[in-house]
């Protein structure tokens, strides 16, 4: 199965971590939210951040807490074929990872999260 996005740039300096992602308009998930409208489902941009910081500390990690997630508007990959997700605030301690980010692409903010994840390994 192909992955509903790709690495296009990653950026980290001081305590931001930026990744700019291309998103592949044909994955699956497109067919089934929703066929003639599509857009990214919330579970899977709160997976993307996920993934993205297993990809960042080269670990397994689990979601354990999701503090504040807000959902401003719809990620459709026929409006936009890229998105923005920056983390702020990065924190580990005693294997648990905490950040805030925020999804966005030019001038629209799509979503921010605030959540923690354990490491799994």
């Amino acid at each position: 199965m192909t992955k509903l996005y790709n690495i296009i740039n990653k950026q980290e300096r001081d305590d931001k971590l930026s990744y700019t992602l291309g998103l592949d308009k044909d994955h699956i998930i497109y067919q089934a939210h929703f066929p003639q409208e599509p857009i990214t489902p919330g579970a899977c941009v709160i997976e993307m951040a996920k993934e993205l910081l297993q990809e960042r500390f080269n670990c397994d990690l689990e979601v354990k807490k999701i503090s504040n997630v807000k959902f401003l508007s719809t990620i459709s990959p026929k409006q936009v074929n890229t998105i923005n997700i920056d983390f702020l605030k990065i924190k580990e301690q005693e294997g648990v990872i905490s950040a805030q980010t925020i999804v966005y692409n030019e001038n629209i903010i799509f979503s921010k999260l605030s959540f923690e994840c354990i490491k799994t390994q």
